[in-house]
């Protein structure tokens, strides 16, 4: 009944709308409709940017994607794994994720090389991977997931998918001057039934076979029969600084290990490891040593050859005879066949100088056989058992010339040569049965454990004439042996439950051990075992997570600790001890905090620490050769170690940065003349890293570190030894593309060392690389010349409650390496 409108509106994406309106008045009856034509739009949308997160998490699993985090100069898994947030490498070098030990490295779920961190950092190429994983919570033994939580973290390396169906690895091949050369090709495949993994490292680039690799080389029960031993002299590592630049060497290292199975119902585990190298070093020092009662100064001049030897074999038998159950057996064989040579010569300020030579020769043996069996009864419940022994035959000869060692052991002029011999004959067996139960969402394990070692050690010393070797003379400290053995048995329980909202686990464990020895001094002693430990690790919110633990342990001192008696620890060092049927008696309080939103990590930790049995220090020189004695006594001994650490990626901008902050005090004592004294260790330490790329063409990554030392001993003896000392650091390395095929790399290293003392060192270190690749091929080629401004000479300092030394080292000079790389 009056005048209306109709708005018509035609629109397409990509076209220019077309709009009509019309006006509709009561006397219209119809619509007159007609077809119009519109134009494309010459009018673009603005761009859109899609941004994916380079961190997400899905249960306890958090996902990393390598390409967010890499730049071009990142050649292994050590050049990236620190970039992402939550992961470290402490002072030891070990692989941390939110401060708990990384357990193992696998390959997309495949264990190869797991348990051998070291080898899969420095070898395993990160241009495969697609992401790296970090998995909390974890345990050994699949079949008891989610009755048995271990809270291990485990790393997992997500290959990208046309990796997967084809063999992947890399490759390097190159020759320099000063007798530098390396080869290292790595090859995995994890295609088809066989899957496996090849890694050959031969190189004179001064990474040779350093501790953290030998660990891993050792299983637990023949690392703890080291202490024994006689200890060989070892190069001197400087921490923050790369050892090819100060370390000699001819390493040959071959690791092979094939998973294949045998049926449906058997699979195995083949393991092949051999290495060999040849490390020199020259150094120079200055020590501060504790002698009786006062520190005294003394300077050697070293030339050291070190001759790591090794070989480790693994035969692992996995047999499910179905879905819940598993048999378990582990063969394994290793040797130890290394040398080391060592020649000083000693000043004192009083005495004349002493020259000494040293040559040791291990021949260690060690097999073991480990047999366990799990059922899982249901969902709620499983248990197992199993049961291991290992026997090891350690021979080791060492020949010492001197002519000291007249007055010392005071011998007839003529002899001055030393032979020492040391077989120790080790068997230790272990065997235990557990039970694994869930009742609604709690947790319980419990358990019962007999272990049982029993230790033959015979030394035996004498003395030679060089000319005439058959001529021999025993000295009054003559030879001796010793039989040690001990028996544990101990009940242990396990329960996890929520407290008020937060997960608890509780641990103990319940037992007594016989420790025996026959020689040299017939004695029995039976004391208890006892543990107790609470963890808690509770997420509030999507953010945070707080993770709590209490630790208290009272454990008898090990079995030789037990009876005194003097045994040699090196061809110029014995050790014996003192007030020792004291039980260890410690408890330990961890605390941290975390806070992490996608690429972001901060870290808050404290350990607090207190042991009441001390060990007191206390030793003598007489030239060149040292008596030392630990006396145990119950003064309460404090520790505290504080740190703050944080991570934080900014994708849009291509910018990293981590910071580090950290404080750690230990009390020590020292046993002067029969009196107790105490002493401080403290270290104040700190670091910066800023990692900052331009358009993915240059790249730049700064470093700034700094670490503060404080060696306070009793009043009594603060005299002879600097108390402090200052290190800093700083380091620029910058990357550019040219081009698809041209990349430059340089490297600068400023070290500031021993700040505050005479023994000061300021080094500028320059390195510079070009690297050309071949177009749409997986060949480069480089050329590098590292110490570019030809430093001579680096020092540092060592530190020890009883010793303090500063070395000085030459560097390799000047030099250049020309190399070929394959990616596959």
């Amino acid at each position: 009944m009056t005048t209306d409108s109709i708005e018509i509106s035609v629109s397409a994406a990509g076209f220019d709308t077309w709009n009509k309106h019309i006006l509709l008045s009561p006397t219209d009856i119809a619509f007159h409709w007609r077809i119009t034509l519109i134009r494309s739009s010459r009018t673009t949308l603005p761009d859109a940017h899609v941004i994916a997160s380079p961190t997400w998490k899905r249960g306890d699993t958090t996902f990393f994607r390598v390409s967010a985090y890499t730049d071009p100069s990142d050649r292994k898994l050590k050049d990236i794994i620190t970039k992402l947030p939550g992961f470290e490498l402490n002072e030891d070098g070990r692989l941390l994720y939110k401060r708990k030990a990384v357990q193992q490295i696998t390959i997309d779920g495949e264990e190869i090389f797991a348990d051998k961190l070291q080898l899969m950092l420095n070898s395993f190429p990160v241009h495969v991977l697609e992401q790296i994983q970090a998995l909390e919570n974890q345990t050994n033994n699949p079949l008891l997931k989610g009755l048995h939580n271990e809270q291990q973290v485990f790393v997992n390396l997500a290959l990208k998918k046309e990796k997967l169906k084809a063999a992947f690895g890399d490759g390097e091949i190159g020759m320099g001057t000063q007798g530098r050369y390396t080869i290292s090709p790595v090859l995995f495949a994890l295609y088809g039934k066989l899957k496996g993994g090849l890694i050959g490292n031969y190189n004179s680039l001064g990474e040779g076979f350093d501790w953290k690799m030998q660990e891993e080389m050792k299983q637990p029960v023949q690392r703890a029969a080291e202490p024994w031993m006689l200890q060989p002299s070892t190069l001197a590592v400087i921490n923050n600084v790369a050892a090819r630049r100060y370390i000699r060497n001819e390493l040959f290292d071959t690791r092979l290990q094939l998973n294949w199975a045998a049926g449906k119902l058997i699979k195995l585990k083949t393991e092949i490891n051999f290495v060999a190298d040849k490390q020199s070093q020259e150094s120079s020092l200055v020590s501060s040593l504790l002698n009786a009662n006062t520190f005294f100064e003394r300077t050697e001049i070293n030339k050291l050859i070190n001759k790591p030897r090794a070989f480790l074999v693994n035969q692992e038998i996995i047999a499910k005879p179905d879905s819940l159950s598993q048999w378990v057996w582990l063969i394994s064989a290793s040797g130890n066949f290394s040398k080391n040579q060592r020649s000083s010569m000693y000043n004192y300020p009083i005495a004349a100088s002493d020259t000494a030579f040293q040559d040791m020769n291990n021949r260690w043996g060690s097999a073991q056989l480990h047999l366990q069996f799990t059922k899982r009864i249901h969902s709620t419940k499983a248990k197992r058992w199993w049961i291991s022994t290992n026997t090891q035959l350690n021979q080791q000869t060492g020949i010492g010339v001197s002519n000291v060692y007249q007055q010392i052991f005071q011998l007839p002029a003529k002899y001055h040569q030393l032979v020492q011999q040391m077989d120790v004959w080790r068997v230790h067996a272990n065997t235990g049965m557990e039970w694994l139960h869930k009742p609604r969402k709690r947790l319980f394990t419990y358990g019962i454990q007999l272990q049982h070692e029993a230790i033959h050690t015979q030394p035996f010393r004498y003395f030679t004439q060089p000319t005439q070797p058959i001529d021999s003379f025993i000295s009054n400290t003559g030879s001796f042996k010793d039989r040690f053995a001990y028996t544990n048995i101990s009940i242990y329980t396990s329960s996890s439950f929520l407290m008020q909202g937060w997960p608890i686990t509780f641990k103990s464990n319940i037992g007594v051990q016989l420790n025996q020895s026959n020689y040299p001094v017939k004695a029995n002693h039976i004391q208890p075992a006892l543990l107790a430990a609470l963890e808690s690790r509770k997420q509030i919110g999507r953010n945070w997570t707080v993770n709590i633990s209490i630790n208290a342990e009272a454990s008898p001192l090990k079995v030789h600790q037990q009876i005194q008696s003097v045994y040699p620890v090196s061809l110029q060092a014995f050790k014996s001890y003192a007030n020792t049927k004291l039980l260890q008696i410690s408890n330990e309080l961890q605390a941290g905090v975390s806070y992490g939103k996608g690429n972001t990590m901060h870290q808050v930790y404290g350990i607090i620490n207190r042991h009441w049995n001390g060990n007191a220090i206390s030793s003598r020189y007489v030239q060149f050769v040292q008596v030392a004695i630990d006396s145990f006594n119950r003064v309460p001994m404090d520790g505290l170690h504080v740190g703050y650490n944080v991570n934080q990626n900014y994708l849009q901008h291509n910018f990293q940065w981590t910071a580090s902050i950290g404080s750690y005090q230990t009390a020590n004592q020292y046993s002067i003349l029969g009196e107790i004294l105490s002493g401080k260790l403290q270290s104040l330490w700190g670091s910066i890293i800023l990692i900052k790329s331009w358009q993915k063409k240059y790249y730049v990554t700064t470093q700034l570190q700094g670490s503060h030392f404080w060696n306070i001993p009793p009043a009594k003896l603060q005299k002879g030894i600097t108390q402090k000392v200052l290190n800093i650091s700083a380091k620029l390395k910058n990357s550019m593309v040219w081009n698809k095929w041209l990349k430059s790399e340089m490297e600068m290293n400023w070290l500031l060392n021993n700040i505050r003392n005479p023994n000061s060192n300021k080094l500028l270190l320059l390195d510079f690389a070009l690297l050309y690749t071949l177009p749409e091929k997986p060949y480069s080629f480089s050329i590098k010349a590292e110490n570019l401004l030809n430093a001579k000479r680096l020092q540092t300092v060592w530190q020890n409650p009883d010793a303090q030394s500063f070395f000085s080292i030459p560097l390799v000079p000047l030099n250049f390496m020309l190399s070929a790389r394959i990616e596959l």
